[in-house]
């Protein structure tokens, strides 16, 4: 081989697989990689877990410790294949949670920007505030700011009236 060709060689298989740390976001979900020394990737693409009819959505952050890959070398071919946890970041979850869109129509997703965490599934539960659109089951009291559903029921089924002339007035307890 010539050295030409053994310089080549070489220079491919070190750039075939590199760790890097994410400094920078570009549009279409795309990451530019700082690979130290000064070098830092073009917008690279991610490797999500699906992209089907069920979706992952998992942006990367810039601080993150990634694995690059670049197919024979080919810098202009790589994509960032993952993360790489740092003790300080180990999940906190177990390791099987996840967020995604199912193939049902089912999807979780939180809306950084609107502040905003949507459940679309045919059942949910759910610890936190809550805005419905739909019916709500409950197997506990449910309350707001004035009283509990309890206390209204107990106050209504013993609740008596000032009756004259055979006309309902307001009940003598209030709710």
């Amino acid at each position: 081989m010539t050295q030409q060709l053994t310089s080549d060689i070489q220079r491919r298989l070190s750039r075939m697989v590199r760790v890097g740390t994410i400094s920078g976001l570009a549009p279409q979900r795309r990451y530019k990689v700082d690979f130290g020394g000064g070098v830092v990737s073009h917008p690279l693409r991610q490797v999500v877990g699906k992209e089907g009819g069920t979706r992952v959505s998992m942006p990367l952050e810039v601080g993150e410790q990634v694995v690059v890959v670049a197919p024979n070398g080919d810098t202009s071919a790589a994509f960032i294949l993952g993360s790489i946890y740092k003790a300080a970041t180990l999940p906190t979850i177990p390791d099987t949670a996840t967020g995604v869109e199912f193939s049902d129509g089912s999807k979780v997703f939180y809306d950084i920007e609107g502040n905003t965490l949507t459940i679309d599934a045919p059942m949910v539960k759910i610890t936190g505030n809550l805005n419905v659109v739909g019916g709500i089951h409950s197997d506990a009291d449910v309350s707001d700011a004035v009283s509990t559903m309890a206390e209204m029921r107990a106050t209504y089924n013993k609740h008596d009236h000032a009756e004259t002339n055979s006309i309902t007035k307001p009940p003598n307890q209030k709710m």
